[in-house]
């Protein structure tokens, strides 16, 4: 809905939200809650068919949502976090529906043991939690008919009782993203397609956030705007009054096009790219289509490389981890369909469905992560396996046994494989000397698997028998070294039938 709405505005709804860190190189990604002002899930498959039947949308997530379950979406999100070594989620702040959602988000990455790797970040999304919240208030429906009105200190209920409140609350200082030890809050918008009397209130409205969050929780808020705030409000052009202004992107071809943008205010400089932007909404024929086309993997490395790769860029935010509404997407890509036939590059613009991971990894602070860690369930292609036949397309689409698991942290995993089922990854960033580990459930005595390494194939290593298909443990499947500073293609094979594999690991030899 936000997405949609804000294709019938102006040219000036592009410039949008950024979160950003303040430690040199450090990553962040805007994600969506998992569900809307009114309790509706916008994450379920639902929602995404509902979408799908009359916009064009792209690279679905591999995983198959679950319709009501929000904590087990933020499990799965959480592992990909993890996987692209981000520093920070921001989680659209859309009114009503804070608590469930950062709830469901901090417990995600608390259990995940990621509280001090993701932070999470206030990013109200303003449009919808201030004007289209008050607009409905009023009769006149979820929507733009009238500006919100800054000047009105009544209104400000809207932005602090009903949405930044309620998100402080339900997140842990422990998972706040902070800069300078101040908890982050950043504002979408300042377009006059959104507000009113924003010239000379602006500044009174963050006065008046930052003096409630003194009051109530004892902090003070480092806030972000965007550059058409302090335009529409010289009185908010003031370091005592905003912490940082950020860019964004604007992917309309024309003079002002740009697919990365970097702003510096008051001596900081922060950027923003995108791997990629498509709306097209094919209801409407007379409706603009937008796009940046991906050029596989390009667009997003380019981005990266003129912002967090310069070191000019104190930080890097990237336009959408989730975002499938515009198509700008970096989680793991669907690529097969229901009856298990592979979409082709043109259907996702994806090359592999871990691609724009292993891209964003490849330009944080971790490129060559010690401990990375590869989900069973997420590789990026599998073969000779077998569906479960009582629970089809379970996590995800094609013939592969995934189930959930009991293990530490919860999560997925292929299950009872099959002599010779194959499990692979793509350019997989491993270098020095390394050991690798598997986690494994193994019912019976003598199972064995390997690893084969581009190309070479690797000792048979024999499991030992942890007596049932929940009952896991670690094994060490070796030492393996490899050049510096490169990428691998990894696949994990199966010697034997009946062993579950849920992820394996790189553990660096010190």
């Amino acid at each position: 809905m936000r997405n949609l709405l804000r294709i019938l505005g102006v040219l000036m709804l592009l410039c949008g939200p950024l979160a950003l860190v303040a430690d040199a190189g450090a990553l962040g990604a805007d994600v969506n809650a998992d569900v809307d002002a009114f309790g509706h899930s916008q994450m379920d498959t639902g929602g995404l068919q509902a979408f799908a039947r009359t916009n064009t949308v792209y690279a679905l997530p591999l995983f198959n949502l679950p319709d009501t379950d929000h904590a087990r979406y933020w499990d799965s999100m959480a592992e990909q976090y993890q996987s692209a070594q981000i520093d920070f989620i921001a989680v659209w702040l859309k009114g009503n529906n804070q608590p469930a959602t950062f709830g469901n988000c901090a417990a995600a990455l608390q259990k995940r043991g990621l509280t001090d790797r993701v932070k999470i970040m206030a990013f109200d999304d303003n449009p919808a939690s201030w004007t289209a919240l008050w607009n409905f208030d009023h009769g006149s429906g979820y929507g733009y008919k009238e500006p919100f009105d800054v000047g009105k200190e009544e209104n400000w209920a809207y932005v602090w009782d009903k949405n930044l409140k309620p998100f402080f609350q339900n997140v842990p200082d422990a998972n706040r993203y902070k800069i300078q030890g101040r908890p982050v809050y950043a504002i979408w918008s300042g377009s006059p397609a959104f507000l009113s009397n924003l010239n000379g209130n602006g500044s009174k409205l963050l006065k008046y956030l930052r003096a409630q969050c003194k009051s109530t929780f004892g902090f003070n808020p480092y806030i972000m705007v965007p550059r058409d705030w302090v335009k529409n409000d010289p009185s908010s052009d003031d370091p005592a009054i905003v912490d940082a202004v950020y860019p964004w992107f604007t992917p309309v071809p024309g003079p002002v096009y740009s697919t990365w943008n970097t702003e510096t205010w008051h001596g900081v400089t922060l950027g923003t790219c995108i791997p990629q932007f498509h709306i097209s909404a094919n209801a409407d024929p007379n409706a603009p289509v937008w796009i940046v086309d991906p050029k596989h993997g390009e667009t997003l490395a380019d981005g990266l490389r003129g912002t967090v790769g310069s070191e000019k860029c104190v930080s890097t935010f990237i336009e959408g981890f989730d975002d499938y509404w515009e198509n700008t997407t970096l989680w793991r890509a669907r690529n097969l369909d229901e009856s298990g036939k592979p979409f082709g590059y043109a259907q996702t613009f994806y090359d592999y469905p871990n691609q724009r991971i292993n891209q964003v990894r490849r330009f944080s602070r971790h490129p060559f992560p010690v401990d990375l860690k590869e989900e069973a369930e997420g590789c990026d292609d599998f073969s000779g396996a077998a569906a479960r036949p009582d629970k089809p397309n379970y996590y995800r689409n094609g013939p592969i046994d995934i189930e959930d698991t009991t293990d530490t942290y919860g999560g997925y995993a292929v299950c009872k494989g099959r002599a010779g089922e194959t499990l692979r990854w793509r350019e997989v960033p491993i270098q020095g000397k390394v050991h690798l580990l598997v986690r494994v459930a193994t019912p019976s005595a003598k199972s064995r698997l390997h690893f084969v390494i581009d190309g070479v194939i690797y000792p048979s290593v024999v499991l030992p028998k942890t007596g049932g298909d929940q009952i896991w443990t670690t094994v060490d499947m070796g030492a393996y070294t490899f050049a510096p500073k490169s990428d691998h293609t990894v696949s994990l094979v199966w010697e034997t039938r009946g062993v579950s594999v849920n992820w394996w690991q790189v553990k660096a030899v010190e």
